[in-house]
């Protein structure tokens, strides 16, 4: 399986898994949620619970749809809208399809890092609303903080993909 479907595969999986996560908590949640929270961890927006499931997987879906879509759309754009390192070398005609394949892939592996924060956020939520005595800050700080790393570490194997070759 290449880099590019085993992205896409594990894309479909994570929305899968938001609409069960979705699915498993809808019935336990309270009517009206909090669905933000201030700096010191209290509610301070309400929300509707079918609104909060609706607002998650309609990111879940807009975010499949955007990349799935970049995807399909990198080979049809022209080089000039394509930025990436050693550009010359890479869009040359005996690499132009393998880096077009390459830039899907990593716009698929980018969209699952989103959804998987998604997810986490959500889980964040939901542990917050189902008891009113959890603080969500310190769970959200580190869910962003592991995302933070882990779209370095996407940038970083990019560039290295990308690098010059000799």
């Amino acid at each position: 399986m290449t880099a590019k479907n085993l992205g896409l595969a594990i894309m479909v999986a994570l929305f899968l898994a938001a609409v069960v996560h979705a699915a498993v908590y809808y019935p336990r949640l309270p009517g009206r949620m909090a669905a933000h929270f201030g700096g010191d961890g209290r509610p301070d927006d309400w929300v509707a619970r079918g609104a909060v499931i609706c607002g998650y997987l309609l990111v879940e879906s807009a975010c499949v749809a955007l990349f799935v879509g970049l995807g399909f759309l990198v080979p049809k754009l022209p080089d000039r809208l394509l930025s990436i390192p050693n550009k010359t070398y890479w869009m040359a005609q005996q690499r132009r399809t393998d880096t077009h394949r390459a830039i899907a892939a990593s716009l698929y592996w980018l969209a699952n890092l989103q959804m998987a924060l998604s997810i986490a956020v959500m889980q964040v939520v939901f542990w917050a609303n189902l008891d009113q005595n959890r603080n969500p800050n310190t769970a959200f700080f580190t869910v962003l903080s592991y995302y933070c790393l882990a779209v370095a570490a996407w940038l970083g194997l990019l560039l290295w993909r990308f690098r010059r070759r000799t």
